[in-house]
């Protein structure tokens, strides 16, 4: 079965921070939609996000 990754990104002030997860870590990332996708496989992404957020990223 296909695993399908669906988030939603707000409009807040995301900060850099650490993410663990088993053995694994990831410094300075901002969102953790982006360390989920980095220790988790996955065959197909959608990610939804405001024109505003866009435009600040």
């Amino acid at each position: 079965m296909a695993k399908v990754y669906i988030s939603f990104i707000g409009t807040n002030d995301y900060l850099p921070c650490t993410y663990f997860h088993d053995e694994k870590e990831l410094q300075n990332i901002r969102f953790v939609q982006e360390a989920t996708l980095h220790f988790f496989v996955m065959n197909g992404i959608l990610m939804i996000a405001s024109w505003y957020l866009l435009h600040l990223i």
